[in-house]
């Protein structure tokens, strides 16, 4: 992406707004380590993580149609963090699916959810710099 691209991604996103969104998103998304840690018969924990981190995304949907509405975060940077949380909500969704209907592929679905966050956290930092590059900061762009 050039300089031109990553400027129209960002638009009129101020720094701050981004900075709420990505601690929400970010929190939700290195948890990560956790699921590492577990074992193959801890599968209630897992499923009970994989409820959680479902709810903690749609909040973190809301913050992000939130920042949107209040002209803080450009409508296409919005878009992308919003297509990231769908997607990775459908992904553990489907996970989580996979698990209540057959335990025996724990240990591939345990990966699947850790490889599929690793991904949106490497989408989300990437989100990031262009914002701490291009965004505005306090009510100027840099």
């Amino acid at each position: 992406m050039n300089e031109e691209e990553a400027k129209g991604l960002i638009g009129d996103t101020t720094v701050t707004a981004y900075r709420r969104v990505h601690e929400v998103i970010a929190s939700v998304l290195d948890r990560v380590v956790m699921l590492k840690a577990l074992r193959s018969d801890d599968k209630v924990t897992f499923q009970k993580i994989l409820q959680e981190l479902l709810i903690e995304l749609s909040r973190a949907l809301v913050l992000v149609k939130y920042q949107q509405a209040r002209k803080q975060l450009f409508h296409c940077l919005a878009m992308k963090l919003a297509s990231l949380v769908r997607a990775t909500s459908r992904i553990l969704r489907k996970s989580l699916d996979e698990l209540n209907k057959n335990a025996q592929n724990y240990d591939d679905i345990v990966e699947n959810v850790v490889n599929t966050l690793i991904r949106a956290r490497t989408l989300l930092d990437a989100l990031t710099t262009l914002v701490y590059m291009y965004g505005k900061k306090h009510g100027k762009r840099e």
